[in-house]
């Protein structure tokens, strides 16, 4: 009876052994793994909100990117107006004939070809050149308007004359300083003076107006962007 419970207490210890070795086989073989698992999801979850996170900065920064170079596009675009290099010009009069129609076209479209985009796909450059062509179909009426009032402004001028309603003009100013000495000013070189400031005026006008509807037409990127998709 004795040698059984010795059996017995032998075969316990030895089944409290294999106990303890299936535990550690089980925690080494399942349970580790299974939390080094749950580990690698966690941080793999954590670099994907930082991915995203990342991302949408980068796109944030790459939208204003695109828009301020868009941006920049358009005030070079609008100087194919010539208005910077008239206001510019020693002489200006003499440049105000200059700059027909087909050359502000052309400057547009060489700008555009020229300009170096961060990002922009072949829609975008569609919607672009879509616009410019927009442009030229809007610069004949201003051409039209200015022509108009340049050539019939002298019949305006003499229509206010005849109701005593002179334009200011530079010429009045000298009229009275020579007046003064003893001089006068004719009626008709006031008269051209009149014609050729006012004139001036209309021309300058013109150039303004390209220039600013070569910016409104244009717009900007955001506004691109919604066109193109």
């Amino acid at each position: 009876m004795q040698k059984i419970d010795v059996y017995l207490s032998r075969v316990s210890q030895i089944v409290q052994i294999g106990l303890f070795a299936t535990t550690l086989f089980t925690i080494y073989y399942t349970v580790i793994p299974l939390y080094k698992n749950a580990q690698l999801e966690e941080s793999l979850a954590r670099k994907e909100l930082e991915y995203e996170s990342l991302k949408l900065r980068s796109d944030k920064t790459l939208s204003k990117i695109n828009r301020w170079e868009y941006r920049q596009f358009v005030l070079s675009a609008a100087e194919c107006s010539g208005m910077p290099k008239v206001l510019l010009a020693e002489n200006a009069r003499q440049d105000m004939q200059g700059y027909p129609q087909g050359e502000v076209i052309a400057c547009l479209r060489k700008t555009f070809s020229e300009y170096d985009f961060t990002e922009m796909n072949a829609v975008q450059r569609a919607v672009v050149d879509n616009r410019i062509s927009v442009v030229s179909s809007g610069l004949n009426s201003i051409y039209q308007d200015s022509l108009d009032a340049y050539d019939k402004y002298p019949a305006v001028l003499e229509h206010l004359l005849s109701e005593g309603r002179a334009p200011e003009s530079y010429i009045d100013t000298l009229d009275e300083a020579l007046s003064d000495l003893g001089f006068k000013v004719s009626d008709a070189q006031k008269r051209e003076s009149y014609i050729a400031s006012e004139r001036y005026k209309i021309q300058l006008g013109r150039f303004s107006k390209v220039h600013e509807y070569i910016i409104k037409e244009l717009g900007d990127r955001q506004s691109l962007d919604k066109e193109a998709l």
